[in-house]
């Protein structure tokens, strides 16, 4: 991302300069032309700039969210595989005695 940064801030530098170069040879209307191009070129770079930053924090915190879904996935699943074991052990014998019920409304 730096070296996108860094290349397309040459590229701006550059058109500025050759504009520079451009405005001496012209003529009073012309190099108002030119300023005010220059003025939006700055403007829609930092904008870009701008963009670029905001996007790249809303794409980290979507990603730490994904990471934080995960995390709580494999945990539930954990959770849910140990009990799943528990409730077909239970299941498996026809065990319904009071006692056994007590027992599983404990666990």
């Amino acid at each position: 991302m730096y070296d996108l940064y860094v290349t397309g801030e040459k590229l701006v530098e550059e058109a500025v300069a050759l504009s520079n170069t451009v405005m001496r040879t012209t003529g009073t209307e012309g190099q108002d032309i030119l300023k005010q191009e220059i003025q939006q070129l700055k403007a829609d770079w930092e904008g870009l700039r701008i963009i670029c930053s905001d996007s790249q924090k809303v794409l980290s915190k979507c990603i730490a969210s994904w990471n934080d879904f995960a995390d709580t996935f494999n945990r539930m699943k954990g959770w849910i595989d140990v009990f799943q074991k528990k409730l077909d052990a239970e299941v498996e014998g026809d065990n319904s005695t009071p006692e056994q019920l007590q027992r599983c409304r404990v666990r």
